[in-house]
C-alpha cells in the first residue's frame, strides 16, 4: 500500500522537496530571487515538465506562484502600473509556458510509450495464447498419433491373424485364437468344433476351469436356439454362462448348421469396450466362413479325379473307383492285384516324388488311388496282373525310388494283395 502511494504521489513529494530546497537555499544564502535573471523555481517546473508532463508541471507552476507571492516587489515610485504588473507576472507566465511547451513533448512521448507498451503487452498476450494453443494442438496431435499408431498396430495384428486363416482346418484352428486376441484382447479363450455329435475342444489359450463343454449343456442349447451371442453382462445370459465364459457365440455355416462354438473366458476389464461384442461376433463369422470354405474345398478335393497331368483319384472317389475296377475284373475274368503303399506321417511331404514315380512305372490302364486325405496311404490297382507280376511291379517302384531318394524308399511300407482271381487260375 505504501509503495502504491509512493508511486502515485512521488512526483508531488519530489517537486515539493525541490521547491523547498530552492527556497531554503535562497534564504540561507541571502540571495534575492528578483536579482537573478530567472527565478530558480522555473528549474523545478522544467524538471517536472520533463519527467511528468503538462498537468503536473502546471500544478507545480501554480504552487511556485503561490510561494512567490510573499517575495513579490512593491511598485516603485514613478513606475508604470502596466510595467509593474508585467514584472509580477513575468515569472508565472514563463513557468506556464515552460509547463505547456516542455510538458506537451513529454506527454506525447509518454503516449507513444504507453501505446508501444500496450502493443507489446497485447503482442505478448497474443503470443502466449498462440503458444498455449500450439501446445494444446501438439498434445492433441500426439494423442491422435498415438491413437492412429495403436489402431494401425491393431489393424496390422488383425490382418496378420486373418491371413493365418488359410485353406486348411489346422491353420484355421491355430489362427482363430490369435485373431480373437488381436481383436478383443482376450487372455483366455477356447474353440470347440462339432465332431461326431459332440463338441470337441480343438484349441485353447489360458487356463480356466470348466473345459470342455458338453453338447447338451445349457450354453450349447442356448446357442443352438438362435442367439447371436451370449454376454455375461446380461442377466439372462449370465445364468446360462454360469461363470464358464464372458462371451460365447456359435460358428454357423451359410446353411445355419452349427460348426462349433467360440468362447472368451477371460478379458481385461479395460479392454471390454462397446465394440468388443461386435468384434467377437465378427471374428465368429470369419472363422465360420473359413471353416465352411475349408470343408467345401476338402470335399471338392476328395471328389476330384487327380489334377492336370495327374492320374490319381482322390479319396472321395477312391472307394467307388475300386469297386468299379473289381466289377470290371469279374465281368471279363481278369486278374486284379493291388499294391498298397503306406507313408509315415513325417515323410508325407515327399509324397509328390512317390506319385511321380508311380505314374511313370505303372501302365495307363492301371488305376492309382489316394486312399486317405492326408496322403499316407496310396493304392495301385493293376488290371490283368497276377500276384507274381504285382510283386515285380512293386520291386520296380522301389528300385526307382531308391535311385531318387534311398532314405525315402526305405521309409515306405508296401504290400501286394489279390482283389480278384479268375476261376481258371484258381483251378
Amino acid at each position: 500500500m505504501n509503495r502504491r502511494l509512493l508511486g502515485t504521489y512521488g512526483w508531488l513529494i519530489e517537486a515539493a522537496a525541490l521547491l523547498a530546497v530552492i527556497a531554503g537555499g535562497l534564504a540561507l544564502l541571502g540571495i534575492s530571487a528578483n536579482s537573478l535573471p530567472m527565478h530558480p523555481f522555473g528549474l523545478a517546473v522544467m524538471l517536472v515538465a520533463l519527467q511528468h508532463g503538462t498537468m503536473r508541471a502546471s500544478a507545480i507552476a501554480v504552487a511556485a506562484t503561490v510561494l512567490l507571492v510573499p517575495s513579490l516587489p512593491a511598485q516603485e515610485f514613478g513606475q508604470d502600473w502596466n510595467g509593474h504588473m508585467l514584472d509580477l507576472a513575468h515569472a508565472p507566465l514563463t513557468w506556464c509556458a515552460v509547463a505547456l511547451i516542455i510538458g506537451s513533448f513529454t506527454d506525447r512521448q509518454r503516449r507513444r510509450r504507453d501505446a508501444a507498451e500496450a502493443s507489446a503487452a497485447g503482442a505478448q498476450e497474443q503470443l502466449a495464447r498462440m503458444l498455449e494453443a500450439n501446445e494444446a494442438l501438439q498434445a492433441s496431435n500426439r494423442a491422435l498419433e498415438a491413437s492412429v499408431a495403436a489402431q494401425m498396430t491393431t489393424a496390422s495384428r488383425i490382418f496378420d491373424a486373418t491371413r493365418a486363416l488359410r485353406h486348411d482346418e489346422a491353420a484355421v484352428i491355430s489362427g482363430t485364437l490369435n485373431l480373437l486376441k488381436a481383436t478383443t484382447g482376450a487372455t483366455a479363450s477356447a474353440l470347440y468344433l462339432v465332431d461326431g455329435g459332440r463338441l470337441v475342444l480343438v484349441a485353447a489359450e489360458g487356463e480356466t476351469p470348466g473345459r470342455p463343454f458338453e453338447l447338451g449343456s445349457a450354453i450349447v442349447a442356448a446357442l443352438a436356439s438362435g442367439p447371436e451371442c451370449l454376454i455375461a453382462s446380461r442377466a439372462e445370459d449370465r445364468r446360462i454362462l454360469a461363470g464358464q465364459a464372458l462371451l460365447a457365440a456359435p460358428l454357423l455355416s451359410g446353411e445355419g448348421t452349427m460348426l462349433g462354438i467360440l468362447v472368451i473366458e477371460a478379458l481385461p476389464f479395460r479392454d471390454f469396450g462397446l465394440d468388443t461384442v461386435a468384434n467377437f461376433v465378427a471374428v465368429c463369422g470369419w472363422v465360420a466362413d473359413a471353416l465352411a470354405q475349408e470343408r467345401a474345398l476338402v470335399s471338392a478335393e476328395d471328389a476330384r479325379f487327380g489334377g492336370q497331368g495327374c492320374r490319381f483319384i482322390g479319396p472321395g472317389s477312391a472307394e467307388a473307383a475300386a469297386s468299379f475296377m473289381v466289377s470290371i475284373a469279374h465281368r471279363f475274368e481278369l486278374d486284379l492285384t493291388s499294391i498298397d503303399i503306406g507313408l509315415s506321417p513325417d515323410r508325407v511331404d515327399d509324397a509328390p516324388l512317390l506319385i511321380t514315380e508311380m505314374q511313370e512305372i505303372f501302365r495307363t490302364s492301371d488305376m492309382l488311388l489316394q486312399a486317405r486325405r492326408d496322403g499316407t496311404v496310396l493304392h495301385a490297382l493293376l488290371l490283368g496282373t497276377d500276384m507274381a507280376s504285382g510283386w515285380l511291379a512293386e520291386a520296380r517302384l522301389r528300385e526307382a525310388l531308391t535311385k531318387r531318394d534311398p532314405s525315402f524308399a526305405v521309409s515306405i511300407g508296401t504290400n501286394v494283395s489279390c482283389l480278384h482271381q479268375p476261376q481258371r487260375h484258381a483251378a
